[in-house]
């Protein structure tokens, strides 16, 4: 704008000098046809600009009101109430990374549900959320699995692209419900319940195997605890216990500090689920086919081992057993990998760890799962699915 301005005070003093030339030279009253001739081109010019001139800080008048109404509040609010274009939709589908069928899908989506211009509405992540759970509501009862897998890589992205989350600096903002992770020994992860908090204080309901355990910290003494916020970010708190108290239903209850010692850890790849069931799990062996090395078999052994199975996701699991198996070992892990229908996977310790009471906890990833299984392990643990 200020350019404009410049410019067009720049043609504005050649206008007035050409008016101030033609005027002299009017004024000779010489009678020259060379002079008159002169003087009309020099008026004729002259005029030319000053309609410029004008013409110019007509543009620039109208271009300030558009943009003012461009950035009025009036137009904000239309431009988030109308319909989704294309356009719009490849505007988010660029700065997500959609594929191809995951675009198709949110395109589908946008059309069928009227949802509003997309490039606003993936900024409302409650919002979002809503919209594709209603939506996978509708497409698993089709059976198409593939489809349902293009849903949660979809929700993926447009979650960490879009969804601005707030950094929890101290523990007075934490709400009541949250699951807490205690270790004190090697392998044992106590979950705490935190049940209730004051302005002082922060209350936990414990569980019956911390309470039995060696593991309960001293009163005074500083502990470390995991969480995860509502958006499945991780944190690390240290705080210090007050105090014990007996609750009703032989529950016992710990009384720790606020703290601000909150800090944020990295991220997990995929959401997991608190599972704590039995399971069963088989030795693997890997059969490749020379001629094809892509084409990959697995040959499961008919001898059954006991475990317990523990904190899985679409990508894996944990398995606790007093089998000391070693790493880079395959299994067949059969379970209630969403907590109700048995289901089974193929995967690799990636690492053993061995706890104080001699069991040991395998950490498995997955190398081969049904598609099937993997939507159903992450519809529960998005709770998108009981």
């Amino acid at each position: 704008m200020n350019k404009i301005l410049k410019n067009i005070a720049f043609l504005l003093g050649i206008g007035m000098m050409f008016v101030s030339c033609g005027t002299s030279l009017a004024g000779s009253n010489s009678g020259s046809l060379v002079e008159d001739r002169s003087s009309g081109v020099v008026m004729t010019f002259t005029i030319l600009i000053v309609v410029l001139i004008l013409v110019i800080s007509l543009i620039f008048v109208v271009s300030k009101k558009i943009v003012a109404y461009k950035n009025s509040p009036e137009h904000l609010e239309k431009q988030k109430k109308r319909p989704t274009t294309q356009k719009d939709l490849s505007e988010v589908a660029r700065l997500a990374n959609l594929t191809k069928k995951e675009r198709e899908l949110l395109w589908n989506i946008c059309k069928t549900r009227k949802t509003p211009n997309i490039v606003y509405f993936v900024k409302e992540s409650e919002e979002v959320e809503k919209l594709l759970k209603d939506e996978y509501s509708a497409i698993s009862q089709i059976g198409n699995d593939e489809l349902v897998a293009t849903l949660f890589s979809l929700r993926t992205k447009l979650l960490r692209t879009f969804k601005q989350a707030l950094v929890i600096r101290n523990t007075k903002v934490i709400e009541n419900g949250t699951v807490f992770t205690f270790t004190q020994s090697k392998g044992f992860h106590h979950k705490l319940k935190l049940t209730d908090t004051n302005a002082d204080n922060m209350i936990f309901t414990l569980p019956k195997a911390l309470v039995e355990s060696s593991d309960m910290p001293e009163a005074l003494s500083k502990i470390s605890l995991v969480f995860e916020d509502k958006d499945y970010n991780p944190y690390e708190i240290e705080t210090r216990v007050v105090r014990y108290e007996d609750a009703r239903d032989d529950e016992k209850r710990m009384i720790t500090v606020h703290t601000d010692k909150v800090i944020p850890l990295k991220k997990r790849q995929a959401e997991r689920i608190d599972v704590q069931q039995p399971c069963t799990f088989y030795s693997v062996k890997k059969l490749e086919d020379k001629n094809n090395k892509e084409h990959v078999q697995y040959d499961v052994s008919e001898k059954e081992h006991e475990g317990t199975l523990e904190d899985v996701s679409m990508g894996g699991c944990r398995v606790i057993t007093t089998l000391p198996i070693k790493a880079e070992q395959l299994l067949s892990i059969k379970g209630p990998m969403d907590k109700k229908d048995m289901d089974s996977a193929i995967g690799i310790i990636v690492r053993t760890t061995k706890r104080i009471d001699n069991k040991f906890i395998l950490h498995v990833k997955f190398v081969k799962i049904d598609l099937a299984v993997k939507n159903k392990i992450q519809a529960v643990a998005c709770g998108y699915s009981e």
